[in-house]
């Protein structure tokens, strides 16, 4: 059976679900998760998807490690009612076995292992436990598990239906050989993916998002990851107390608020500086509102941008701050977030924060009152001074960097 579209997952989805405003949560959350993406796109997936909306979760998201261990598990035969126990047996033959491709797969950076090499490391397993199940025909069985595997008898390799599937198995080693390391390769776009597993199958960890929040560094390339994944990592860990994500959500936001002052105040080398100041300040707020424009972290943000207003001085750093803070809310559809800070400081908000904001409310139909009034003075400011008009023409187009 050919793989089914988008649009064909979606549409069983909504057939299945008894509550259709999860349709658009799911659509919403399409945008947003580069594993949610990758979803097998298979009606037993589909329905699996289903199931889970249909128990109400919060993000969808944060489910996604559930969902492919359930799909994992009934397509390797866990739930084979016929063989009873020989099922058990033979799933967690299976299992590990492909946990080992998996780890050998990554490890080695081949997506299509040798079957030697595939043979090897299932003789490896099962010559040194002892079990009564029929090995050869159970290694038959793992080749020809098309829901997983590919099997080029042509070439003589076999490789895994789509990279994710062998990152999620490398996760299920991680948690099996208590082998997971936490420092900046975490967050690389090689290894990411399967620790947002790994986080999604410990679920409660405090003290994995402590040892996240530990790894001090500066480096550019580690900044723009860290923004990229750091969201998906606390989502996946939904289980942590909320004071934990909240305390790394803070953090996380300070962090991405400093690294973009190293980019525009040019402390930093970075490719991203070919951009003009206003269109680094965008992608750094869009980034962020992708990463935590989740219902789940929404009392965190709010809780942090209090903590920012609190303070008796406000810098340009804690306007800067709030602005990211309230961007998030902004795209969460609070239309009203950044009203507080134009009521309270109408005199102290940087010009590149205030047209920021404009430009992510230009298509919002309900701009405030507070918003519209900001439109209307920058634009009279801009016609009537020259000097107005050629610092937005600045921010708008010169690169930091030409």
């Amino acid at each position: 059976m050919c793989a089914l579209t988008i649009q064909q997952v979606v549409g069983l989805v909504k057939t299945i679900c008894k509550d259709n405003s999860v349709i658009d949560r799911l659509e919403k959350d399409l945008n947003k998760s580069a594993v949610f993406k990758a979803l097998p796109k298979t009606p037993i997936s589909a329905i699996l998807l289903a199931r889970i909306l249909n128990e109400n979760v919060q993000e969808i998201p944060s489910t996604m490690t559930d969902l492919y261990a359930k799909y994992m598990e009934l397509v390797l035969g866990r739930w084979d009612m016929q063989k009873g126990l020989q099922s058990q047996i033979e799933y967690d033959v299976i299992n590990n076995v492909v946990i080992n491709i998996a780890i050998f797969s990554l490890e080695n950076n081949v997506g299509e292992v040798p079957l030697g090499d595939v043979f090897a490391i299932y003789e490896s397993y099962v010559s040194s436990r002892k079990f009564n199940i029929d090995t050869q025909l159970l290694y038959s069985r793992l080749l020809e598990n098309k829901e997983v595997f590919y099997h080029n008898r042509v070439k003589g390799v076999l490789a895994f239906r789509h990279r994710t599937f062998a990152e999620y198995f490398y996760a299920q080693g991680m948690v099996r050989d208590n082998s997971a390391v936490i420092d900046m390769k975490t967050y690389e776009l090689y290894w990411s993916s399967s620790y947002f597993f790994y986080f999604g199958l410990k679920r409660d960890c405090p003290q994995l998002i402590k040892a996240l929040d530990s790894i001090e560094s500066h480096d550019e390339r580690f900044m723009f990851l860290k923004l990229l994944n750091h969201g998906q990592f606390l989502l996946a860990a939904y289980l942590t107390p909320y004071e934990d994500i909240a305390r790394s959500l803070s953090k996380a936001f300070k962090d991405a608020s400093f690294f973009h002052s190293d980019l525009v105040d040019l402390n930093i080398e970075s490719p991203l500086q070919q951009l003009s100041k206003l269109q680094i300040t965008m992608l750094t707020s869009r980034l962020l509102s992708m990463a935590y424009g989740y219902d789940f972290f929404l009392d965190a943000i709010k809780e942090e941008a209090l903590n920012v207003y609190s303070t008796p001085c406000k810098s340009d750093e804690d306007m800067q701050l709030l602005f990211f803070l309230n961007t998030v809310l902004i795209f969460s559809d609070e239309v009203d977030a950044y009203d507080y800070m134009l009521k309270e400081y109408p005199n102290t908000i940087p010009l590149i924060l205030q047209t920021a904001m404009l430009e992510n409310t230009s298509d919002n139909k309900k701009l405030t009152l507070l918003l519209e009034k900001l439109s209307k003075k920058l634009y009279k400011s801009a016609k009537k001074n020259p000097s107005m008009q050629k610092a937005l023409i600045d921010l708008y187009d010169k690169p930091l960097k030409g």
